[in-house]
């Protein structure tokens, strides 16, 4: 009875395995006594252009290319575009002519090649006409049940960006679980712009409605939420007096609020809010007060000594709430963020191709910038493998050095920053850069980092 068992279980595995390595076609899927294989671009052909398909045959029962074989390749339409005979190794590199008076559309291309014995088919649905990239748009992210969606749509020629004029654009609006709500075919202008416009049910349902502009095989799609909502009765601005913080600072600032009509929120109570990250629960801090006869609540507050020894040559983000509620008790909430950094400057370092080649020179880019991101020409004294260099960053504190990594160990760098149009004391800060080690190892070096038409490349 084992033993019975055994040969069952083994049948289980081994019979699958067989029909896998003698090509039994798959459950449900036709013999095709040649398998055709095609490359190239068979989705998509533009009539008066030419276009290049590579076949191969290979015969599925002898397991061996299908040497001269007859290839036709044709269209639904019943245009003939190519016929040949493919090679010893089963190939044929078919370059043929779309007709430009040929149907456009979605059609379907058939590659056939055909033996003495032997003879099969693939095909697969081919668009015929030009194609145009798409863009759609809407008046507005958010809309009420019973408003109007505005769209519109940018039309251009996929090849000469010129616009698409008189063409056929397909506006369709989708509700949130997948119902056609509309469609429209709109001709696009001398501009290569159409505009369709979709009134919402009064009861629409809450949730995301798809909408989208196609032009043959390419669409373009935009999500809007529909939901009822009420418009703000004031704004609420927030204004603090520097772009950064370092641990310890006061920060201080402006809390502004005013009616759309022109008047001040005055007497409106305001809290603020600060949070570190946006899953925290409990605010690190909170403060409160009243807005002046002018609707404005001047803050400070002082940024947490808890990023010291935390942030090094980085910056972080204080989340901020901010919420105002006027006298006749109606609240608006906004929010923002202050940067906190341990260091007035900041440094990136980025090796030429991601990380140090060893036995290599490699370039390594370095920015010198403040932590809100603005860019500080300095001077830097770069310390790596045991030298010091000297390096004077440009007008966008941007500047490189050469590093040779001589194992597979990761390389650091001590550099001092000096700013040039600044009166700040020197910052110093230090580096890391990942080493990949490599038998062999490539770096390619363009001349430009953009090239145009007919510029050569080394």
């Amino acid at each position: 009875m084992h033993n019975r068992s055994l040969r069952l279980r083994w049948l289980r595995i081994f019979i699958p395995l067989a029909l896998f390595l003698l090509g039994c076609p798959s459950p449900g899927q036709p013999y095709q006594p040649i398998v055709i294989t095609v490359g190239g671009q068979v989705t998509h052909l533009i009539p008066g252009s030419s276009a290049t398909l590579l076949v191969q045959g290979w015969m599925n029962n002898e397991n061996v290319p299908a040497a001269d074989a007859e290839v036709t390749i044709s269209l639904s339409s019943g245009d003939q575009l190519f016929s040949g005979r493919t090679d010893d190794a089963g190939l044929l590199l078919a370059n043929f002519a779309v007709p430009a008076d040929v149907e456009t559309g979605a059609q379907t291309l058939s590659v056939e090649v055909r033996t003495e014995d032997e003879s099969a088919a693939y095909d697969e649905t081919v668009y015929i006409g030009r194609t145009y990239s798409v863009l759609v748009s809407t008046d507005k992210p958010v809309y009420q049940p019973g408003q109007v969606i505005h769209a519109r749509t940018l039309a251009l020629n996929s090849l000469a960006l010129a616009a698409a004029e008189d063409e056929t654009i397909v506006f369709t609006v989708d509700d949130p679980e997948g119902n056609r709500l509309a469609r429209q075919e709109i001709a696009t202008s001398e501009w290569g712009i159409a505009a369709a416009d979709f009134e919402l049910d009064s009861q629409a349902m809450s949730g995301d409605y798809i909408v989208t502009a196609s032009h043959g095989p390419n669409t373009s799609s935009r999500s809007v939420e529909v939901k009822p909502y009420n418009l703000p009765r004031f704004k609420v601005d927030f204004a603090p007096d520097r772009t950064y913080y370092l641990p310890g600072d006061v920060a201080r600032g402006t809390v502004s609020a005013n009616y759309f009509f022109g008047k001040p929120v005055a007497g409106g109570e305001v809290r603020i809010e600060g949070f570190l990250g946006s899953q925290q629960i409990a605010p690190i801090f909170e403060i409160s007060g009243e807005t002046d006869a002018d609707g404005n609540y001047s803050y400070e507050f002082i940024v947490p000594d808890s990023f010291i020894g935390q942030l090094g040559n980085e910056s972080a983000e204080i989340d901020l709430t901010v919420t105002v509620i006027d006298t006749a008790a109606h609240a608006e909430s906004i929010d923002d963020t202050v940067t906190v950094a341990e260091q007035p400057l900041l440094l990136d370092a980025v090796a030429e191709s991601g990380v140090l080649r060893t036995d290599m020179e490699n370039i390594v880019y370095l920015q010198v910038t403040s932590p809100d991101g603005s860019s500080i020409p300095a001077e830097l004294a770069v310390t790596v493998n045991e030298g010091t260099r000297t390096v004077t960053t440009d007008d966008f504190g941007l500047a490189t050095i050469s590093v040779t990594p001589v194992d597979a160990l990761d390389v650091v760098m001590d550099v001092e920053m000096r700013p040039l149009n600044l009166d700040m004391a020197p910052v110093t800060t230090r580096v890391r850069l990942n080493t990949r080690f490599a038998d062999t190892a490539l770096l390619l070096r363009p001349e430009r980092a953009e090239g145009r038409g007919r510029h050569p490349q080394p």
